[in-house]
């Protein structure tokens, strides 16, 4: 259904539950054009009205569905607290839910208490205290190769609760994290990496990860700085590194960057972007 059809059923719906509260169909129904409107907090109040009025588990799922949604919506955007209230709402509904447990696992890792953070990773992908460190790896990696995001990423702050000094767990979370998204907890990981080791991967990832986030282009292009002043012959932290610069608005140190770039890939992708800029310069 296109959003202008979504947008005309919303009045009707409404109109139907001013006339009768406990039409649980116009209270399920009106959730749903919610949900699919972006609106998950007023999804979230009328499913809530129809598990009152009839608890049936298909309005619980729908419920659990809009409590997610909203929660991942807080995560991704660092309102890690308002989130944390949505995963805790759907592990009273269902204990045992996978994902809620894993979110709220990593919410505790980046707030920095381990020992919740692996008991909840835990509870989520099964694997009792008892299983050693390569084990959980490799159930990591498993998990990653089956396209289960969330439960690799489990796994490896499970790793972590166990090997807390390692920077290269919290460089590989960081990525993890990442392509799901998650830039500002990516970011916290990329940092803990740092203060345990320095090294340039780290630099650029974290230059990636800030990036994407409002407010920090300035940060995210020192990283990339970093990054190649570790390792001057690191050709992917000049490339991004010169995208940055361009980003600012910093056009002549952006060629000088692209022109580092041409001497390692004189590949004709490098050598137009390095004469755009020039371009721009002149």
């Amino acid at each position: 259904m296109s959003y202008r059809s979504c947008c005309k059923s919303v009045p009707y719906f409404e109109r139907a539950i001013t006339l009768d509260l406990y039409d649980i169909s116009a209270h399920n129904n009106l959730s749903s054009y919610f949900l699919r409107l972006g609106f998950f907090s007023k999804a979230i109040i009328h499913y809530e009205y129809a598990l009152f009025l009839q608890p049936d588990q298909s309005t619980r799922d729908n419920l659990i569905r809009a409590l997610l949604m909203l929660g991942n919506l807080y995560h991704g955007q660092d309102q890690l607290g308002d989130a944390t209230d949505c995963y805790k709402r759907v592990l009273s509904l269902q204990p045992d839910h996978i994902e809620a447990l894993i979110q709220s696992g990593v919410i505790a890792l980046v707030g920095g208490d381990l020992d919740e953070a692996n008991q909840s990773c835990r509870c989520a992908v099964g694997l009792s205290e008892s299983v050693p460190i390569h084990d959980v790896l490799s159930a990591g990696n498993q998990f990653h190769n089956q396209g289960r995001i969330l439960e690799s990423i489990a796994c490896f702050i499970m790793a972590i609760f166990l090997y807390p000094g390692s920077p290269d767990l919290y460089n590989y979370l960081g990525s993890k994290l990442a392509s799901i998204g998650y830039h500002n907890q990516a970011v916290k990981c990329y940092e803990q990496s740092l203060r345990l080791r320095t090294d340039s991967v780290t630099y650029n990832r974290l230059g990636a990860s800030m990036h994407h986030l409002p407010g920090r282009m300035q940060e995210a292009g020192d990283c990339f700085q970093k990054a190649v002043d570790l390792q001057p012959d690191y050709f992917q932290g000049y490339n991004n590194l010169g995208f940055s610069l361009a980003a600012q608005g910093r056009t002549p140190e952006a060629a000088s960057a692209f022109a580092v770039v041409l001497q390692m890939d004189s590949s004709e992708s490098a050598r137009a972007i390095y004469n755009l800029m020039q371009c721009q310069v002149l």
